[in-house]
């Protein structure tokens, strides 16, 4: 259940003292953290796929990429904030 990798990797992540903040995909569909540990805001989802990828500290252009293909990442781009582009 992706709300339970979410929620644990969250209660780390701010335990570490590293922010972060939810992502809710627009269908509420699935949970995912977006992370900023001091160079910018990076998505973080600890939710093993069956189609497999890696998404620790990725950009917006790498899980777009991705949901082009597997249809797992849609978000409302203007409730969060946006990536570097690197």
């Amino acid at each position: 259940d992706c709300y339970i990798y979410y929620a644990v990797s969250r209660a780390l992540l701010t335990r570490a003292d590293i922010d972060n903040i939810e992502i809710l995909r627009t269908d509420k569909g699935h949970y995912w953290n977006m992370v900023n540990y001091g160079e910018g805001w990076y998505h973080f989802d600890t939710t093993p796929r069956s189609a497999g990828g890696d998404f620790c500290l990725v950009t917006d252009s790498y899980l777009e990429a991705y949901n082009a293909k597997h249809h797992s990442h849609f978000w409302d781009k203007s409730l969060y904030p946006a990536t570097p582009l690197e």
